[in-house]
């Protein structure tokens, strides 16, 4: 029985694909006069920032440069984030069911607090996993065994909602299903992987009700 609903925040909470292109775009043509078209920037989508940035530097400090550039950069289109259509409904129907909920996130413990506390959802969840937890990142099982560990529950007892296909590896090599959110998510021949198909949340409390 699935008694815990995991949840990644990008492309799956929150529709910010469009501010995490576009910031990194201006990012990378004021800091290294570089412009990069949309199509060769999606692969950021789903991990980390400062391994993201990696294919543009290989020096430590000019990566931690780009990385708070880039930050700065996502703090000014904060205000075209927007929670996806009926996430908060189903959070809410969660609580009601009495899901244990969480988030394991690639974005950083100061990225989660700068861009995801002022939508107020934080009280809807159990757990935090961000990077800032653990050594390794999505595709590897880390996170997923943090949160586990931390709520004391066994992978079979719980979904993880994504968009990414780093998503679907690291909860499937944790031992944990793993739901597309496909409200959110670029098609991809990998998610013929996945357990389940979700196109809307509705679709998520319909499947944790059968």
């Amino acid at each position: 029985m699935i008694t815990t609903v995991l949840f990644d925040v990008d492309g799956t909470i929150l529709d910010t694909e469009s501010v995490i292109i576009k910031s990194l775009q201006q990012t990378l043509k004021e800091t290294k006069n570089l412009t990069i078209p949309t199509h060769e920037l999606e692969y950021v989508l789903g991990i980390p920032g400062k391994v993201a940035l990696k294919k543009f530097t290989s020096s430590t400090s000019d990566l931690a440069y780009l990385h708070e550039f880039w930050a700065k950069k996502i703090k000014q289109f904060s205000d075209e984030v927007t929670v996806f259509a009926g996430v908060k409904k189903a959070l809410k129907q969660l609580l009601q069911m009495k899901k244990t909920t969480g988030i394991i996130t690639s974005k950083t413990t100061q990225q989660m607090e700068d861009e995801f506390d002022r939508f107020e959802l934080n009280q809807y969840f159990n757990v935090f996993i961000t990077a800032s937890d653990t050594q390794r990142h999505k595709p590897d099982p880390e996170p997923m065994e943090l949160a586990l560990s931390e709520l004391g529950i066994q992978p079979a007892e719980a979904i993880y909602v994504g968009d990414a296909v780093s998503d679907m590896d690291s909860a499937q090599n944790a031992g944990i299903k793993f739901a597309v959110a496909n409200w959110g998510a670029k098609s991809h021949t990998e998610f013929a992987q996945a357990d389940f198909i979700l196109e809307t949340p509705v679709d998520l409390i319909n499947l944790l009700r059968k």
